[in-house]
């Protein structure tokens, strides 16, 4: 996704998942193409995320086939929101982390704001053992 927008990704896995509607309801790509009045190889461009589905035809697919267009779209986002989670997700932990406080330093001129890496656990340690 690293040189794609999400919106152009997004457009990727909606054609990812009618590519899948098609094929788990036993249909081929081509004969659908013809049924809804499309060319195969403007589809297969579609179904492969060369290309954007346009909305008109992503719900002609979808009727075509038997699927709600809200369901294969609720599992495009849902895969979208997969592949981006756990690199924002340990993004939002480490900034929750933040800087600590460190609860050795309780004498007033020597109080700060420690902004300890979690690596410095020998140097507290240490210091704990000699103050």
């Amino acid at each position: 996704m690293a040189n794609e927008s999400r919106g152009e990704r997004f457009a990727a896995l909606v054609g990812a998942e009618l590519r899948g509607a098609i094929a788990s309801r036993g249909y081929s790509a081509a004969a659908v193409a013809r049924s809804i009045g499309n060319d195969p190889a403007t589809l297969s461009r579609w179904l492969t995320g060369k290309r954007e589905v346009p909305v008109s035809v992503a719900m002609a697919i979808a009727d075509y086939v038997g699927v709600s267009l809200a369901e294969v779209m609720d599992r495009a986002y849902a895969r979208l929101d997969e592949e981006v989670r756990p690199s924002s997700f340990a993004g939002m932990m480490e900034a929750a982390r933040g800087p600590r406080i460190d609860p050795m330093l309780h004498d007033q001129d020597d109080y700060v704001l420690a902004a300890l890496d979690r690596n410095d656990d020998a140097e507290v340690e240490a210091w704990q053992e000699h103050p």
